[in-house]
């Protein structure tokens, strides 16, 4: 019994894999992602105008920060 549940589990994991990539396929493709890494190094985490720090001006790094993505 454990092997015909293990064979069809198999079974359904292929086919979904098969229709996620089909489903893939159909989608337009997006224009490439404008990626930008700023690396610093002995920055504390309040070293930044977009991180709410009062005292130093940070306006283009603050743009993008309101403009992109942060982590």
């Amino acid at each position: 019994m454990a092997c015909l549940e293990q064979k069809r589990r198999r079974i359904i994991r292929a086919l979904a894999t098969v229709f996620f990539f089909l489903l893939a396929l159909d989608c337009p493709a997006a224009g490439k992602p404008n990626i930008l890494f700023i690396l610093i190094d002995d920055m504390g985490w309040m070293d930044l105008g977009c991180q709410g720090n009062a005292h130093l001006k940070t306006p283009n790094i603050d743009r993008f920060a309101t403009e992109g993505v942060r982590f």
